[in-house]
């Protein structure tokens, strides 16, 4: 038999109602108490003493949490990267639909009052992408010192979704 023990598992010598009364103990969290479970289960305290000691509660519920956390962690860190690319390929997605409307957008349909505000909004993005594009420049820069001057040729496409995936790793 190959499978893994795990120290939360039924140990050999421990019987069917003591290890019930364990996985209870371990699913009462940081709160558990011998006390409470002595109430929960209808059993003496003095029985569950002798329990814990002899198959090792305290050591055992202590991994059974590292266990169920590093669980939990992952779930949130998961839900956590998921709830960023969504955010993402939303902001994407509006980039994409404002950017065909500045493509339709004729300069008589502009009022000049907007104008300030148009800038406003535009000029730090401007900003940012050149910062993005010159940081692409070293990078590849460093790129072509490092592998004996080879030469890339990067299209305007590429730039487009490298800046894409950049603010994406951003916002993760």
């Amino acid at each position: 038999m190959n499978e893994e023990y795990e120290s939360w598992d039924r140990l050999e010598n421990e019987g069917p109602k003591a290890y019930d009364a364990f996985m209870k103990y371990c699913e009462m969290g940081p709160d558990r108490s011998l006390s409470k479970l002595g109430n929960e289960l209808s059993k003496s305290k003095s029985l569950l003493s002798r329990w814990s000691a002899k198959y090792n509660w305290f050591e055992r519920s202590s991994a059974y949490d590292i266990h169920f956390n590093n669980i939990k962690m992952k779930e949130r860190e998961q839900n956590i990267i998921e709830n960023e690319k969504s955010i993402a390929d939303t902001a994407a997605k509006f980039l994409d639909v404002v950017g065909k409307a500045i493509d339709d957008l004729r300069p008589e349909q502009i009022k000049a009052s907007d104008i300030p505000r148009y800038l406003k909004a535009v000029i730090p993005l401007e900003r940012e992408s050149r910062a993005f594009l010159l940081e692409l420049y070293e990078k590849k820069s460093r790129q072509r010192e490092q592998n004996n001057f080879i030469m890339e040729v990067v299209t305007s496409d590429e730039v487009r979704r490298e800046m894409a995936e950049e603010k994406r790793n951003r916002a993760l």
